[in-house]
């Protein structure tokens, strides 16, 4: 009798998954996808307008998956605005060990959003069998004017296809408050935001409350994000030292953007 297997299916199946994080009894930040052929993606950030761009790194995964079955990588580009529509869908088929750059001021569009990045492989070697799912988590640089690129590392799972390519969250949500502190201090800069999208299929509200040095609250904003959009929260005070986020999702982590006088930085928190 496999145990290990048994204790498995009893207590990581998606009913006791839902139990687990909706009353915070050892939960876990994702789901695992309910297709065994799913393909994950993060929910990635874009913006493209006068100032700034955005570049994608496009780069066969099964070539580092699966190195001894060389195949194609069909991969499957969904880009929504701020307010969550769809505004251009693409694929694009990379070689065995093939790398792209996707560069969204080519793409005909402006603004910002976030995208998905879902890839198929032709052979998956009974991937899920032990457990594990295809995902894309790859590198995203940003770039103001004619700076550099500043590169960042994917954020989450948020979400895959299903068998009817239907896109389905696996974000982890609560019946209570969750809290997350990003592990760094904002008094470096009076200009920063906060980045946060929702990859879940409902609405959610998040709030961010600001401290200064003295743990006093100081500043406190709150916005109810509809499904797969958006939200830019804009802080001007030199004085935040640090913020706290709070929302249903029991992994909360936000994108933070910081201006300074000749150069910005972009990073999870």
């Amino acid at each position: 009798m496999n145990i290990p297997l048994i204790k498995n299916k009893l207590f990581r199946n998606k009913f006791s998954l839902l139990i687990r994080n909706s009353f915070n009894i050892k939960p876990v930040d994702t789901y695992y996808p309910d297709y065994d052929k799913a393909y994950v993606s993060d929910f990635f950030y874009w913006v493209s307008n006068n100032n700034f761009d955005t570049k994608f790194m496009l780069t066969n995964i099964s070539s580092h998956i699966m190195p001894s079955i060389p195949q194609e990588d069909n991969v499957k580009f969904i880009l929504y605005d701020n307010n969550g529509k769809i505004i251009k869908e693409f694929k694009i088929s990379l070689m065995p060990y093939e790398t792209k750059e996707v560069v969204f001021s080519d793409l005909d569009i402006k603004g910002y959003g976030s995208f998905f990045v879902f890839h198929e492989f032709s052979d998956l070697n009974n991937l899920s069998n032990y457990g594990s799912f295809v995902a894309e988590r790859g590198y995203v640089g940003y770039k103001k004017n004619d700076g550099v690129w500043n590169f960042m590392h994917g954020n989450y799972n948020a979400c895959y296809l299903d068998s009817n390519n239907k896109i389905k969250s696996i974000i982890s949500k609560s019946f209570f408050n969750q809290f997350y502190y990003p592990q760094v201090t904002f008094n470096d800069t009076d200009k920063f935001s906060i980045i946060i999208n929702n990859p879940t299929e409902t609405q959610t509200q998040f709030d961010i409350e600001c401290y200064d040095n003295q743990k006093k609250s100081i500043d406190y904003k709150s916005a109810f994000i509809k499904s797969f959009n958006t939200y830019n929260f804009k802080f001007n005070k030199i004085n935040i030292n640090y913020i706290v986020i709070k929302s249903k999702i029991l992994f909360c982590r936000p994108l933070i953007f910081k201006e300074y006088k000749t150069y910005f930085d972009i990073f999870h928190g």
